[in-house]
């Protein structure tokens, strides 16, 4: 009722404008930028920079891949996108997800070799997840593949450089998150949609979101713009 009445109206318009402001502000910095905005330079910066922590994790220590376990999460990610592809396209035969395969299947890799393949997933992960000519569903499940990856190179890290790979990890997987979903972010105005981001979430992380799991500042923001959407303006649309 306030919202509408003309002497009030323009003091609640003003509430949803910085709660909207500081949503975005709260999405970038999950993915390690400090930015009012999540534009298409902030989503391409921040992958530029996780790939740089990637990159400085490569060393020459072997690690055993468990390759009937990781074969099987592979095998299970196919079974996920069947029917979701374009008719001529295979998961596997995909040149980077094939090249991943054989590493996989070769039974061991140095973090070199697990860092120059998981790098390069991500990039074609973010390329199939915010160009127009992209197909979200198969950046999903390269995604998913670089985090198995990933995995094994985190067994090779201590101290400060495994802190440092783990905090780029998560920052990582809210880049995924965010661009999972058309709608959650507008990369042209940098808006980011409270209330299709916590569709997102629940969709994608119904243990972190929907049962409360994940307490960081970008799920209970996604919760209060869920929860309040009347005062959260909702301009990622």
């Amino acid at each position: 009722t306030l919202s509408s009445n003309p002497f009030t109206g323009g003091a609640f318009d003003d509430i949803k404008t910085h709660n909207a402001q500081t949503l975005n502000k709260i999405a970038a910095q999950s993915i390690g930028e400090q930015s009012d905005v999540v534009s298409a330079p902030v989503l391409e910066q921040a992958t530029d920079r996780l790939s740089q922590v990637y990159k400085g994790v490569a060393d020459s220590r072997v690690r055993k891949i468990e390759t009937p376990f990781v074969m099987n999460k592979i095998d299970r990610i196919e079974k996920d996108l069947e029917g979701l592809l374009p008719a001529n396209i295979s998961f596997k035969d995909q040149p980077l997800v094939k090249n991943a395969i054989d590493l996989i299947q070769s039974g061991q890799a140095t973090g070199k070799q697990l860092q120059q393949m998981s790098s390069k997933l991500g990039r074609a992960t973010a390329k199939q997840m915010t160009t127009q000519g992209g197909d979200r569903d198969l950046g999903i499940a390269m995604g998913k593949v670089k985090d198995l990856l990933d995995e094994h190179l985190k067994k090779g890290l201590k101290g400060d450089e495994l802190k440092v790979f783990n905090e780029a990890r998560n920052q990582y997987r809210n880049l995924m998150l965010l661009t999972s979903r058309t709608g959650v972010v507008n990369p042209s105005s940098g808006d980011v949609s409270g209330a299709t981001l916590a569709n997102a979430l629940m969709s994608k992380d119904k243990r972190g979101f929907t049962f409360n799991k994940n307490q960081s500042d970008l799920y209970n923001a996604a919760r209060f713009a869920q929860a309040f959407k009347p005062i959260v303006g909702d301009s990622g649309t």
